[in-house]
């Protein structure tokens, strides 16, 4: 797997549109920055379904943009000078707490958080369950994701959990205690 400075600045785009446009029922908002416009209540189920769609690729969007930020995050704690690092708190210029950006950069230097998009659609939104969850190998993070034991409704408790059961059954299959052998 590359090492995550390596290929920092080579991380996949996502600041681009997420979908087209291709409805008549589109509630993306309007070019002179009005709220969409008003649906017909002709078919109300086809207005939720595309609301809801809408709504599902504004969660992927602030995802994949959160996990980007994590690693700029990461890149640059080991990267400034610690007084540098230390100053960009004590000045306010983040525009978040220390706390978040210590979660954020334990995401970030795990690549199968950030790395591997083909994780990022079995992610919990919250930051907490991802900096949980970062304390898993990436293989083992791909593994959990195949097998659906990581959810985008993962809770900050759910995945604490899922990484003290999966931490403690990695450690039994590596050193199995004499009772396990019996």
């Amino acid at each position: 797997m590359p090492n995550a400075q390596q290929h920092i600045n080579d991380a996949p785009d996502t600041s681009g549109p997420v979908r087209k446009a291709n409805t008549t029922s589109d509630l993306s908002p309007q070019p002179d920055g009005q709220p969409p416009p008003c649906i017909p209540p002709q078919n109300p189920d086809e207005t939720i379904n595309t609301l809801l769609a809408d709504l599902r690729d504004c969660e992927a969007t602030m995802l994949k943009c959160r996990l980007r930020a994590a690693a700029r995050y990461a890149w640059a704690r080991r990267n400034l000078p610690a007084a540098e690092w230390r100053r960009l708190f004590k000045e306010k210029r983040l525009g978040i707490g220390i706390r978040e950006v210590q979660m954020l950069c334990r995401v970030g230097d795990n690549l199968a958080l950030w790395w591997d998009t083909a994780n990022h659609p079995h992610f919990p939104n919250s930051v907490a369950a991802l900096s949980e969850l970062a304390a898993l190998k990436p293989d083992i993070i791909s593994r959990l994701c195949e097998e659906n034991l990581i959810t985008p409704k993962m809770t900050t408790r759910q995945a604490k959990a899922l990484v003290k059961k999966t931490l403690a059954d990695e450690a039994g299959a590596i050193h199995p205690s004499p009772a396990r052998l019996l």
